[in-house]
């Protein structure tokens, strides 16, 4: 996706934003765990552009779960001298010959489809992940961990416009659902808690509901599903009504965030990540898409399994003030944001399909 040009030209919004100071960065070697997925990747090729166009010299570990992933998506890194691998589990004790000076912990199952499937997974690989992490970053002396937590944490709260860092809502903690927003408070609790008694350097960020042209093939979170299903000429149902308001953050928008808050976000806080001009409903959503992709929209009734793994959160609005006081703000609306992410996409199928012809 490196050598897509639309794609590039969204990274390049990023390495040349002027509210990151970039040369904090210079000559650092940054751990990114979970470095395939949408958020991770996306941000890989941020600081390996940025090294290409400033010299910046930043080395980048690569964490996933199996050297295939990491070769398959970074494949034009792999003899590049600022881009090094670690392959293992977070949830086993981080083991690595590289000194770090900065941790970005983005690794988490994330798939609502798994969390039913796997909660026992999805608790231990939050909770026993972070404590992996933070171990290791108080033992070596790591400047500054970055969690990526999760809207997700602040539960059902129906009666505010948006949603600050300090509300919190309620959470249903006998159902297995309920194991991805209580791991990751409890995980949030616990990289306070290391700051605390250790003085280590953490900073927490709760994205919204992030969308992009990075998200895996198995993401199956709507609005990536939604897409897929629209690029594919395949109608979208919509398994509800649709009146759930949510935030949706462009990967472009959530990145600058992301690094804007290692940059300068206080210690032992958290920071949402929601763009302001980017509130819909899940039925707007989908309406959205639909017309782009110049599909229909159809209504359908969820069976019992789907509904499941519904997220409860009727108003999922997070609040930015904090995040915008800080420098950041959005590049994009929805609008635009979802034609870019579109634009991209059908450019790598455009890709495939020449490099497929070429081979016959």
């Amino acid at each position: 996706m490196i050598n897509n040009p639309f794609y590039q030209e969204e990274l390049k919004k990023i390495i040349n934003n002027s509210n990151i100071e970039w040369k904090k960065f210079d000559n650092k070697t940054i751990l990114i765990t979970g470095s395939t997925g949408m958020i991770g990747s996306f941000l890989v090729d941020t600081i390996m552009l940025r090294n290409k166009f400033f010299n910046s010299n930043i080395t980048v570990v690569a964490n996933a779960l199996n050297i295939d992933s990491i070769e398959h998506r970074f494949n034009e890194y792999i003899n590049d001298k600022n881009f090094e691998i670690l392959i293992q589990n977070v949830i086993d004790p981080l083991n690595t010959k590289y000194s770090i000076n900065y941790i970005i912990h983005a690794a988490s199952n994330a798939y609502p489809e798994l969390f039913d499937k796997d909660p026992v997974g999805t608790m231990m690989g939050n909770f026993i992940g972070l404590n992996n992490i933070l171990d290791f970053s108080v033992r070596n002396n790591v400047e500054r961990v970055l969690y990526v937590s999760s809207g997700e944490i602040y539960g059902k709260i129906d009666d505010m416009e948006s949603i600050i860092e300090n509300n919190y809502g309620y959470v249903d903690i006998l159902k297995s659902r309920s194991c991805y927003p209580m791991s990751k408070r409890a995980s949030e609790t616990l990289a306070i808690s290391y700051n605390k008694q250790y003085n280590l350097n953490v900073v927490i960020v709760r994205p919204c509901h992030i969308f992009g042209p990075t998200a895996t093939s198995k993401d199956n979170r709507i609005s990536s599903l939604f897409v897929k299903m629209g690029l594919n000429g395949e109608n979208i149902v919509l398994k509800s009504k649709g009146t759930q308001k949510r935030s949706y953050c462009y990967i472009t928008d959530c990145i600058c965030a992301l690094l804007t808050i290692l940059d300068k976000g206080k210690c032992a806080e958290a920071y949402n990540i929601s763009n302001p001009n980017s509130i819909v409903t899940i039925a707007e959503l989908a309406q959205t898409i639909s017309k782009k992709t110049n599909v229909k929209l159809l209504f359908d009734i969820p069976s019992k399994n789907e509904e499941k793994n519904f997220n409860s959160m009727e108003n999922a609005v997070l609040n930015s003030d904090k995040l915008i006081e800080l420098g950041w703000n959005p590049l994009y609306d929805f609008e635009t944001a979802m034609d870019n992410n579109i634009k991209i996409l059908k450019n790598e199928r455009v890709k495939k399909w020449k490099i497929y012809w070429e081979k016959l």
